[in-house]
């Protein structure tokens, strides 16, 4: 349908003149949907009209050709512009990507050695136009793919395709003339407003279709207020510029409202969690306002925010509407339908809409959306063991030592769903004054055969339209509603590089209490601790930008500004080796996703994938050995000497550095305030040392109120460009000084030595500014009982109004044996690296020092010195800490 329509739009005819001399109209630029005069936006589709060619009208396919019948358009700069279609008086071309922050620019046509002259177009980021075909019809396709005129009336309630151009920049954007990807889909930086006969319509995808070049698609809801009629008007505006205005039919709505509303949810950890749900876990729904006796069929649309993955439509069943014309009953949300193969489909986890479609009162879509996750929770009343079924391994060491079975590191992590990586927004939720239970720290205990260097672990709770990645095992692991981020602390192969190298992530960009977090990464299951279930993880990431609650003040200026410290890399440490490429794509399913080792092995091969090892003989021998030693029990089963991912040809395990020029990065940061007689807002970009992309942000100001805008949209273009490293420091503020609070300057003066003699590793976090104190005070590593340790180097300026609180955070580890481990291990199997291991440290961990944490309001009265230490009633330190107010 969208290929006819897009030739329907396009084709143009008219007699051949025996010579030409190449022309373009003055004003003879227009927008290939609506015949709307320029501006037009880069990426869109566009008609010039003049004199081009003596031969007949040709078409092109994709990706579109810069010459087609010897025709070329360039725009200034020698920008050569793809061609769709050429006849003696009409070009239809896409205005160039790389047109991107322009105005204005010159446009001329060529043929053969003749140049026409140069005509002046305007160019806009948003220039909105939607197709039409016959009359003002507009190319608007029901979810049948009919053309929604008189013929097929679309219902209220129910959904359409909306074909445009001139929507603006996306997410994932293709070169200039190739047709957009389905997988990764390219989304709109705006959202557009759709309006169908003067009503609102709910939007929920808008993008480039995926296969065709320079044409956009919007899918939206007919609102059950849109009047019926042949000829309804539907009209598009996006960042306050408007599209034309074409028709569509949309049918009668009934009499009577009706209603479906889900309701119910799962009960994790011993409490309800409304409107979040599972595989094989009922849905309650209900309604009022249906046609007595009529069939309510109850359908889930979606998922809704999965940039990977379109939204479709899933059945649970129907109703029959009862004589007052409610309706209410109970359905199953499916799973497998008892299918095993590469067949099986399960339904996806994501947010979805609740639909329900009377065969007399038409569709309606319920208010609340809901989230389905993924079930990991193991026990008494949970059916599906989603970590395993994905390919985690429980191990055969007996209870007490089960924990450290090689198997649970063999594979530690794999995908929940497939490869493709997911995005969410996010906040670091305050978990109270313990410091030895913060949302934000650095971990002291982490497997060095998985590892080149502890994690940085920041537990995010996800706004609403994210629920569904928490995975019902989080609800017991982590508390109500929170997924945790890892990755791994920057290093350069192991725990003695801290904050060298490029393996992971830098202090300077992880979040505090109260941050807001965009995270792109891998969505993963934890099954190296299974016996409760897999927990769900972002691990590792490949962006983070942590949206700093604290206000901060530029440099030079001081007014205030809103910053956002922004990490993009591909180097993923121990994580995306411990990972098994091919494993994750056997079990894609044809990228669908959520396959099963069960659909993709035999039970020979599964048998063999589940068991003990891999491990030779006499290294099986000893670990068997030492098991019973140790706990009394013998193994629950054999070590093999094949076994796991290894066993099988796709089993190889993944390299550190990972693609990361697959796709565009685009998220949003909320502005500061607009102080008295601002006008304009000014961004400051600070180039972190870890830099090395050629890539550039590009910024546009977003959700205008009282005529200012309230939102920065970053896009960071990386599709197809380098693979380096984006590492930067954004800060937005206003063309008007606006103080940004209270001004304190703390310092970490020292750290008092209260336990042992030892090796340490300390960090802080001061309000979202974090150090590697052991960097800054060598002598940490050598530390002795009553020793005072000076810290040179931190102090800190730290911005507040009166309701905002300062936060100052230590916390480390005494270093043991198992860190002199880090990224020596790969390459062996979990079996040979743990015997490794166990000959040369036993079974001793680092020691946590414990986190000493000091919060106070950021008003004048908190200037002091302060000792604080960590919880408990021995503490290994105390720290000295200096908060001085600065007047204004």
């Amino acid at each position: 349908m969208r290929s006819a329509l897009a030739i329907a739009a396009f084709a143009f005819c008219s007699s051949l003149p025996a010579q030409v001399v190449p022309s373009i109209n003055p004003g003879g630029v227009v927008n290939a949907a609506s015949s709307m005069p320029s501006p037009v936006a880069p990426g869109s589709i566009v008609s010039a009209y003049g004199e081009f060619t003596s031969g007949s009208p040709v078409v092109a396919s994709a990706p579109w050709p810069a010459t087609l019948d010897g025709v070329t358009i360039d725009f200034f700069g020698g920008i050569a512009a793809p061609l769709f279609y050429v006849s003696s008086t009409q070009v239809n071309l896409q205005v160039p990507w790389e047109l991107t922050g322009e105005y204005q620019s010159t446009i001329t046509a060529a043929y053969g050695d003749q140049i026409s002259a140069a005509q002046i177009v305007l160019i806009a980021p948003l220039a909105p136009g939607i197709f039409i075909i016959n009359g003002n019809q507009g190319a608007i396709v029901d979810n049948a793919g009919r053309l929604a005129n008189a013929a097929h009336p679309v219902i209220p309630g129910t959904y359409i395709q909306i074909y445009c151009t001139g929507l603006g920049p996306v997410t994932n954007q293709p070169p200039t003339g190739y047709p957009a990807l389905a997988s990764p889909l390219s989304q709109t930086i705006a959202t557009p407003e759709v309006t169908i006969g003067g009503v609102p319509a709910t939007v929920t995808f808008s993008g480039l279709a995926p296969g065709a070049v320079g044409e956009y698609q919007i899918n939206a809801l007919v609102p059950v207020g849109a009047p019926a009629g042949d000829t309804v008007p539907v009209a598009i505006t996006i960042g306050g510029a408007a599209s034309n205005t074409v028709t569509m039919a949309v049918g009668a709505a009934t009499s009577t409202q009706s209603t479906v509303a889900p309701a119910g949810g799962l009960n994790l950890n011993n409490a309800a969690v409304p409107l979040l749900y599972s595989w094989n876990t009922p849905i309650q729904i209900s309604g009022t306002g249906w046609t007595a006796g009529e069939n309510v069929t109850i359908s889930l649309h979606g998922p809704l925010n999965w940039q990977a993955t379109p939204p479709a439509d899933l059945a649970l069943g129907s109703i029959t509407a009862a004589a007052d014309g409610s309706i209410a009953g109970s359905f199953t949300i499916p799973y497998d339908s008892g299918i095993v193969g590469p067949t099986t489909r399960i339904p996806r986890p994501g947010i979805y809409e609740v639909t329900a479609a009377g065969s007399v009162s038409g569709a309606v879509v319920a208010s609340a959306t809901i989230n389905i996750t993924v079930a990991t929770q193991r026990g008494t009343g949970f059916q599906i063991d989603w970590g395993m079924l994905r390919g985690g391994r429980v191990g055969v060491f007996p209870d007490g030592l089960a924990d450290d079975s090689p198997e649970r590191t063999d594979p530690e992590w794999v995908t929940v769903w497939r490869q493709a990586p997911i995005q969410a927004y996010g906040a670091i939720a305050d978990s109270g004054t313990d410091g030895n239970n913060q949302p934000s720290h650095i971990s002291t205990s982490d497997y060095p055969g998985t590892h080149y260097a502890h994690d940085a672990n920041f537990y995010m709770t996800p706004d609403p339209d994210y629920q569904w990645l928490v995975g019902t095992a989080n609800y017991t692991a982590n508390g109500s509603n929170v997924i945790e981020i890892e990755w791994e602390t920057l290093n350069a192969g192991n725990t003695s590089t801290y904050g060298q190298g490029n393996m992971g992530v830098p202090i300077w960009a992880n979040p505090t209490v109260g941050d807001r977090v965009f995270v792109v990464g891998r969505w993963i299951l934890d099954t190296g601790h299974p016996d409760n279930g897999a927990s769900t993880e972002i691990h590792p990431p490949r962006m983070i930008a942590s949206i700093r609650e604290r206000p901060a003040a530029v440099a030079g200026s001081g007014t205030r500004a809103a910053q956002v410290d922004i990490y993009v890399s591909g180097h993923g440490g121990g994580a995306n080796q411990n990972e098994a490429p091919g494993e994750t794509s056997l079990l894609d399913q044809e990228e669908y996703g959520g396959g099963r080792i069960e659909d993709v092995l035999d039970q020979a091969d599964q048998k063999t994938y589940y068991s003990g090892g891999p491990a030779p003989a006499d290294v099986a021998a000893v670990a068997a050995l030492l098991a019973e030693q140790m706990t009394g029990q013998p193994l629950t089963g054999p070590i093999n000497a094949v076994a796991g991912p290894s066993a099988f040809p796709w089993g190889a395990h993944g390299p550190e550095e990972i693609p990361i020029n697959d796709m565009d990065y685009d998220f949003d940061v909320p502005l500061p305030p607009a102080p008295p007689g601002a006008t304009a807002v000014q961004m400051v970009s600070i180039t972190q040392p870890q830099h090395t992309t050629i890539v550039n942000e590009i910024v546009t100001y977003t959700n205008p109120v009282n005529g200012l805008p309230t939102m920065a949209h970053v896009h960071l273009p990386y599709l197809g460009s380098d693979n380096g490293i984006y590492a930067r420091t954004l800060q937005f503020s206003w063309n008007q000084f606006a103080s940004p609070g209270n001004h304190f300057r703390v310092t970490i003066n020292n750290i008092q030595v209260q336990g042992g003699a030892g090796t340490w590793q300390l960090w802080s976090d001061v309000s979202g500014q974090w150090s590697y104190l052991t960097g800054l005070a060598p002598a940490l590593m050598h530390t002795t009982a009553g020793q005072t340790i000076t810290i040179p180097g931190a102090t800190y300026d730290v911005y507040g109004q009166s309701t905002d609180t300062i936060r100052v955070f230590v916390l480390g580890y005494s270093v043991a044996c198992i860190d002199s481990f880090f990224g020596q291990l790969f390459g062996m199997t979990s079996y040979e690296g743990g015997q490794r291991f166990l000959e040369k440290c036993g079974t001793g961990d680092n020691s946590s020092l414990g986190g000493a944490l000091l919060t106070m309001p950021a008003v004048p009265a908190s200037a002091g010195q302060y000792t604080v230490a960590p919880p408990g009633g021995s503490p290994n330190y105390q720290v000295q800490v200096t908060v001085e107010y600065v007047a204004p």
